[in-house]
């Protein structure tokens, strides 16, 4: 199966049976980062991003995605189950955004139950994972944090995520970085930032609801309690409101309420 797929990659537009489709979602976590990285996800993700799936095809790798709830998988053990749930989280971002996206082939399959379930489960596997490697030495690439702030973005930007859940994410982001058992090392914090710019540019909120948001978050320092892991999670959330800050200054979305409320967090950033 492994050269069958690698065969196809060299395709320009290579056809895949349903067969192979169950492959891809059984081995989703696959421990080698050389078959898991290059081989099943980059498959899936250019299946997806260029129609080369069916719409059966694509229907059933949602309903076993669902089926099994692979974002749950083994949710209390870590590496390397922490691999299928994971990538299955890059799965459902996949699905979700192709659901959302008008010009592709699988826009708007999803049923209303099957997108519901997406979108609860984007909250629900960043409230449970409890895994916080960014890269393993055995498995490579595992960033479950990561990854879950990509499938929430997704699930943020569509168009048809309820407005009122998104007090919900942004609290869950911000209970996410306070109770961090050890800085973030590669980065994550940021990725944790994009659901917020993305509510914004979305506009699921309004500058002024962002900007009093900002201004109510209480966020406990070194300063506060001598502790030095509150200095830890205090650094992540100060690189996760600068990822806010520069991704809506680059794109001209700053209001003078936002930018105030972001820079009176970050006057000591530098």
């Amino acid at each position: 199966m492994k050269k069958q797929l690698l065969e196809k990659q060299q395709d320009v537009t290579p056809c895949f049976s349903n067969e192979e489709v169950y492959w891809l979602l059984e081995h989703i976590g696959h421990p080698d980062p050389s078959i898991r990285d290059s081989l099943i996800y980059s498959t899936i993700a250019r299946g997806i991003s260029s129609d080369l799936f069916t719409e059966e095809q694509y229907q059933l790798m949602a309903v076993v995605s669902m089926d099994k709830h692979l974002v749950g998988h083994q949710s209390n053990k870590r590496l390397p189950a922490t691999l299928v749930r994971s990538f299955s989280a890059l799965l459902n971002t996949l699905l979700v955004y192709a659901d959302a996206t008008s010009d592709s082939r699988y826009y708007q399959l999803l049923s209303t139950e099957q997108r519901q379930y997406f979108f609860d489960c984007s909250l629900t596997f960043l409230k449970q994972e409890q895994d916080f490697t960014d890269h393993s030495p055995e498995y490579g690439w595992v960033h479950a944090f990561a990854h879950g702030a990509d499938f929430l973005a997704q699930t943020v930007a569509h168009p048809l995520f309820p407005k009122e859940n998104i007090s919900s994410a942004f609290d869950l982001l911000l209970q996410i970085l306070k109770t961090l058992p050890h800085a973030f090392a590669a980065g994550e914090e940021r990725r944790l930032a994009t659901p917020v710019y993305i509510a914004l540019q979305q506009e699921k909120i309004s500058s002024e609801e962002l900007a009093h948001w900002l201004d109510q978050v209480d966020f406990p320092t070194d300063a506060d309690t001598g502790n030095v892991l509150d200095y830890d999670r205090f650094r992540c959330f100060k690189n996760f409101l600068a990822a806010i800050y520069f991704q809506l200054e680059s794109s001209d979305q700053m209001s003078n309420a936002v930018k105030t409320a972001l820079m009176e967090r970050l006057k000591n950033y530098f």
